[in-house]
C-alpha cells in the first residue's frame, strides 16, 4: 500500500534547499579528503624513497668492508623518522646485515608470510628499486620501498649491486590526520547546512508570505466572496499576479450575476416543461389505458359476438340430440349394461357441452345491464335452491336482507359462476360459505371455498378470457363475474393461499336500505 504525503510549498522548498547544500557539502568534502590523503601518501611516498636512497648511499663502504657495526649505525639514525617502522639492509647473498622494527601484529604478519624473492631478483637484475603498498580489508595500511646498494668501482663503470635496503612506513599518522581533518570538515559543513538552511527559511518565508496572501483571497473568491482583493506587492512579479487575480475576481462577479439571471430563467423553463412534461405523461397515459380498454371491448365484442351465435346454433340440435339418446334408452334393445354406460357417457358429454354453451351466452350477453331493485337474500336463495351441489359439498349462508339497485339476471351469472368455481376447486368435497351484508352505502357479498386454492403464479390471469387450469374449462368464468362488477361500478377482490382454499369479494354501490 503506498502512503502519500502531502506537504505545504515551504516544507517542500527548505528540504529541497536542505537536501542541495548537504549534497554540495558531501560532493566538496569528499574531494577535499581524497585531495588530502592523496597529497600525503605521495609525500610519504616521497619521504620513504628519499630516505632508502640516502641509506642505501650511505652503507656502500660498510658492506663492502665487511663492518655491520657501521650499517647498524646509519640504520639507527634513520629510523628516528616517525613514520618509518621497518628499516632492513641484506647483503648480496641475502643476508640480514642490519634491521630496526617497530611493527603491528598485522603488518608483521603480513611481512612474515612474504617471501622475499618475490621483488628482490628485480633489484638485482636491473638495479630498480621496488616499491610496493600493503592493504588489509581495502584499505592501505603501509608503505614498502626496497632500494638496492650499487658499487662503482674502477673496473665496472656501472657499478655492481652489492646488497638492498628495505624500508617500510606505516599510513597511521596520515590516517590520524585525515580523521581530524574528516571531524574538522564534518563540523564545518554542519555549520554551513544549518546556517544555509535558516538564512533559507527566512528568504522562502519572505517570498511565501505575499503567496500565502493571495492563497487565502483565492480561497475566499473560491467561497464566494467575489469582495476580496488581494493587495500590491513590492516585488514586481508578484504585483503583476496580484492585478491578475484581482481582475479576475471582477470578471467573476459579473459572469456569475449573468449566470444567476441565466439560472433563473432556466428554472421557470424547466418548470414549465416539466408542467408539460406531466400533463404529455398523463395523457399518454390515458391514451394507453384507452387503448387497452379499447382492445378489451373488441375483444369482449368479438368473443362474445362469436360465441353467441355459435351457441345458438349448437343448442337446438344439442337438445335434439339429448331427446334422441333419451328415448334410445327406452328401447328394449338399450336396457343391458353397457349400453346404459354408453347412453350415460353420452348423456355427460352432451350436458358438459350444455353447460360450455351457457357460458358462451353468459359472455356474450355481458354488454348492457338494466338495474332494478331488488333484496340481495331472496336472489341468492333462489339461485342457490336452482343450484344441484355435489353430495359431498356443505353450504353455510349468512344473508342480511338488504335492497339494491342491480341488475337480477346478471347478479344470477356472478353466483352462479362463483358457486361453480368453488365446487370445481373442491373435487373431494368441502364446504361454501356464502354472505351478504353492508359496508357504508356499498353491497358486500363473499362467497367462500376450503378447495386447493389459487397459484400466486396465475393470480394476474384468472381474469383472462379464455384463460383457465381446468381440464375441461373454457376460462369465461371469472372474465363475465369481473364485467358485470365492473358494469355495476362496482369491484371485485380475490384472497387465496395454498391448500386453504379461495375467498372472493365482492362491494357494489347503489344500497337503498336493509
Amino acid at each position: 500500500m503506498k502512503i502519500r504525503f502531502k506537504a505545504s510549498l515551504r516544507a517542500q522548498l527548505v528540504v529541497l534547499v536542505v537536501v542541495i547544500v548537504v549534497f554540495v557539502v558531501v560532493v566538496f568534502s569528499s574531494f577535499f579528503i581524497s585531495t588530502y590523503k592523496s597529497s600525503f601518501i605521495q609525500s610519504l611516498q616521497l619521504d620513504t624513497k628519499r630516505q632508502a636512497y640516502r641509506l642505501a648511499d650511505s652503507v656502500v663502504s660498510g658492506i663492502c668492508l665487511g663492518r655491520n657495526d657501521i650499517v647498524e649505525h646509519y640504520v639507527g639514525n634513520i629510523t628516528r623518522e616517525s613514520d618509518i617502522v621497518c628499516v632492513e639492509v641484506y647483503g648480496k647473498d641475502f643476508n640480514r646485515l642490519a634491521n630496526f622494527q617497530v611493527l603491528g601484529k598485522q603488518l608483521e604478519n603480513f611481512l612474515a608470510s612474504r617471501k622475499m624473492s618475490e621483488n628482490v631478483d628485480v633489484v638485482f637484475k636491473k638495479q630498480k628499486s621496488v616499491e610496493y603498498f600493503y592493504k588489509y580489508k581495502g584499505k592501505i595500511r603501509a608503505f614498502e620501498f626496497i632500494s638496492p646498494v650499487v658499487s662503482y668501482k674502477q673496473e665496472n663503470v656501472n657499478g655492481e649491486v652489492i646488497g638492498f635496503v628495505r624500508v617500510i612506513a606505516s599510513l597511521k599518522s596520515i590516517d590520524e590526520r585525515l580523521s581530524k581533518i574528516v571531524k574538522s570538515i564534518v563540523l564545518l559543513a554542519v555549520y554551513i547546512v544549518v546556517i544555509s538552511s535558516l538564512l533559507w527559511v527566512m528568504a522562502i518565508r519572505m517570498f511565501l508570505e505575499p503567496i500565502n496572501k493571495i492563497v487565502s483571497v483565492a480561497k475566499q473568491i473560491s467561497q464566494g466572496d467575489l469582495s476580496s482583493k488581494v493587495p500590491m506587492f513590492k516585488i514586481v512579479e508578484l504585483r503583476i499576479l496580484a492585478v491578475a487575480v484581482n481582475v479576475m475576481s471582477r470578471h467573476l462577479k459579473k459572469v456569475l450575476n449573468v449566470l444567476d439571471n441565466e439560472k433563473e430563467r432556466l428554472l421557470g423553463a424547466k418548470k414549465s416543461l416539466e408542467l408539460k412534461n406531466q400533463s404529455i405523461k398523463d395523457l399518454i397515459a390515458k391514451e394507453r389505458q384507452l387503448h387497452v380498454e379499447i382492445k378489451k371491448e373488441e375483444r369482449f365484442y368479438t368473443i362474445g359476438k362469436l360465441a353467441g351465435s355459435l351457441a345458438h346454433e349448437i343448442k337446438n340440435p344439442l337438445a335434439g340430440l339429448k331427446n334422441a339418446i333419451y328415448f334410445i334408452s327406452k328401447a328394449e334393445n338399450f336396457r343391458n349394461e353397457k349400453s346404459k354406460e354408453m347412453i350415460r357417457i353420452f348423456t355427460d358429454n352432451i350436458t358438459r357441452i350444455n353447460n360450455i354453451l351457457t357460458e358462451l351466452l353468459d359472455y356474450s350477453e355481458v354488454s348492457n345491464i338494466n338495474k332494478t331493485q331488488n333484496y340481495v337474500d331472496e336472489l341468492v336463495n333462489e339461485i342457490i335452491k336452482a343450484t344441484c351441489l355435489p353430495s359431498n359439498v356443505s353450504l353455510k349462508m349468512d344473508l342480511k336482507h338488504i335492497a339494491v339497485l342491480i341488475d337480477e339476471k346478471s347478479f344470477e351469472k356472478i353466483i352462479r359462476h362463483l358457486v361453480k368455481n368453488a365446487v370445481d376447486a373442491m373435487p373431494s368435497g368441502g364446504k361454501i360459505s356464502i354472505s351478504v351484508g353492508k359496508v357504508d352505502t356499498k353491497l358486500e357479498l363473499k362467497i367462500k371455498d376450503t378447495g386447493v386454492g389459487i397459484d400466486n403464479e396465475i393470480r394476474g390471469k384468472i381474469y383472462e378470457p379464455l384463460y383457465t387450469t381446468k381440464v375441461n374449462g373454457v376460462g369465461l368464468g371469472l372474465s363475465i363475474v369481473k364485467r358485470i362488477v365492473e358494469l355495476h361500478e362496482g369491484i371485485i377482490l380475490m384472497n387465496s393461499k395454498i391448500g386453504g382454499g379461495a375467498e372472493f369479494s365482492i362491494y357494489i354501490p347503489g344500497v337503498l336500505g336493509p
